[in-house]
């Protein structure tokens, strides 16, 4: 324990010094940098050394001389550019300027931007944003919407509540997938339409009618489906019913907006599409208990010895039982369309179901009971084993608390009908007629 204790207190005092090492190294190289006149440089070293150790004063110092160098640097270009009236490329070297001087502050580091190039600033910026804005109507009015899109993006980032630059924002950005999803509810695809709805309202809120046409998307590609009567040629119908409260729990449970269930009456009303399940064959085993005597040991004391020494055993008999059974089926499940009696997806599969029960019987102390092998009861032999190691003692103790019920046929074939409507209602799920 203490020699791990060590361990970790050396490797936290390399992992100091390695840090400490590594904010005044990166404060040295930045100093070199700024004897070079490589002011920019300089001062992004001297923002990671203070990221390393903020209160590092020769970084501070130094970030203090190349940062207010920087800002003047851009400070000069936006005052050249505002001169000439190019608005843009003002706007953004004066937003350098304050990246600079907004990371600086957070080190407690005060640059210093002249308060007369604020007023310089929101010239540039009225005349860029005017400019801006003029370009993006031009673009959604020509339909070059992703062109708009990034214009008015740009417009928002710099001033969020310029004119209607949102709103414009919101139709360069929607109005092409509104489009489409109108164009797929022409063409009466109308799951399609209805996803591209409802991206729209996800991302941009009540845009247009968005709402109400992925209502009437939702309406027009709703399957309204019923069960018919399985049919059972199995001579066994016992999970006919269980088959169609199956499928239902488990349609109801993938929540798909273009699946509702219906009641089915065959004099009544036809649904839009039918259920029809099929059970071709059903075959079962029951299988026979058989048992089988075993040879093993008694271990004489509670806690397994590291050393086994034989007179520490004694040879006794347990016995092992195994019981196989097994069902197989071959069943079919098809939606049908009503209208035209086409089928619109099925699912088919033959499968067979084993339940196995395996255990073993003791009527003495079976927490002491170790598997083995003996030749004789009442004399040693050269060819007895004791096997009492954490390994086949686990596996026995497993077999001495093992179950020692079979599942019911009816069991078997519940569960091989619910993995069955798993699966089909996947693919009923996957359908889309679109």
């Amino acid at each position: 324990m203490n020699r791990y204790k060590h361990t970790l207190f050396f490797l936290l005092v390399i992992s100091l010094l390695f840090s400490a090492c590594a904010y005044q190294s990166l404060s040295k190289k930045a100093a070199e940098y700024e004897k070079q006149g490589m002011y920019k440089d300089a001062a992004s070293l001297y923002f990671q050394s203070l990221q390393r150790n903020s209160d590092y004063l020769d970084a501070k110092l130094g970030l203090k001389r190349t940062g207010q160098k920087v800002i003047d640097d851009y400070l000069s270009k936006f005052d050249a550019a505002h001169r000439l009236a190019n608005h843009k490329e003002a706007v953004y070297y004066y937003r350098q300027a304050e990246v600079v001087q907004k990371k600086a502050a957070s080190y407690y580091v005060d640059l210093e931007i002249p308060p007369f190039y604020a007023d310089y600033y929101l010239e540039s910026k009225s005349g860029f944003l005017e400019d801006e804005y003029a370009l993006g109507i031009k673009l959604i009015k020509k339909e070059s919407f992703y062109d708009a899109e990034k214009v008015f993006a740009e417009i928002v980032e710099i001033d969020p509540y310029y004119k209607d630059a949102r709103e414009q924002l919101i139709v360069a950005r929607y109005e092409p997938k509104y489009r489409h999803a109108v164009e797929q509810m022409n063409q009466k695809k109308y799951r399609t339409a209805y996803y591209l709805f409802d991206e729209i309202i996800k991302s941009g809120g009540a845009y247009k009618d968005c709402n109400d046409l992925k209502s009437e998307a939702q309406q027009k590609a709703t399957i309204h489906i019923g069960f018919a009567s399985v049919t059972n040629k199995s001579g066994d119908n016992s999970i006919n019913e269980y088959f169609n409260n199956r499928m239902a729990v488990y349609l109801n449970e993938i929540n798909n907006p273009f699946i509702k269930l219906v009641e089915y009456q065959p004099s009544g009303q036809l649904p839009d599409a039918l259920i029809k399940g099929e059970i071709h064959s059903i075959n079962y085993s029951p299988g026979k208990l058989s048992s089988e005597e075993k040879p093993g040991y008694i271990r004489e004391s509670v806690t397994r010895k590291e050393i086994i020494n034989s007179s520490d055993y004694k040879k006794v008999k347990y016995t092992e039982y195994y019981h196989l059974r097994k069902v197989s089926m071959r069943v079919n499940c098809n939606l049908v369309n009503t209208k035209t009696n086409q089928v619109m997806t099925s699912h088919g599969k033959s499968d067979m179901l084993m339940d196995i029960v395996n255990y073993v019987e003791y009527s003495g102390d079976k927490s002491r009971l170790v598997p083995g092998y003996w030749k004789w009861l009442l004399l040693p032999s050269k060819h007895d084993v004791i096997k009492d190691n954490p390994k086949d003692y686990r596996e026995l103790q497993k077999l001495v608390n093992g179950n020692k019920t079979n599942k019911t046929k009816q069991m078997l074939l519940n569960q091989m009908i619910d993995n069955f409507a798993k699966e089909a209602v996947k693919k009923i799920d996957a359908y889309n007629p679109d």
